[in-house]
């Protein structure tokens, strides 16, 4: 059962079950218009917008990255500090309660 697998409350995992249900027959009701449903599409730009619109991901992603650097420098204090091991290890089992 998923519930003992993941050592998650089985009312926990039926309501992520529900919840996800609901939310998939909200999306299935839903008409998009034509241009609604390739978000990929390339917008009419001028020059000057894609390069603030460049400088703008550009931002995003050098705070997202010093994020994600200042996480793992906080797993490997906690690690070091509390020692115990927060990240999983790949092929360890996991023990069962």
């Amino acid at each position: 059962m998923v519930s003992d697998r993941f050592q998650v409350n089985k009312d926990t995992v039926g309501s992520w079950v529900y919840r996800k249900r609901r939310a998939n027959d909200s999306k299935k009701r839903v008409k998009l218009a034509p241009q609604e449903t390739c978000f990929m599409k390339e917008k009419e730009l001028s020059s000057d917008e894609k390069d603030l619109h460049i400088r703008e991901l550009e931002r995003q992603l050098s705070r997202e990255t010093m994020r994600a650097e200042c996480l793992e420098k906080m797993i490997e204090i906690a690690e070091r500090e509390l020692k115990i091991d927060i990240r999983k290890k790949s092929g360890v089992k996991q023990s069962t309660r």
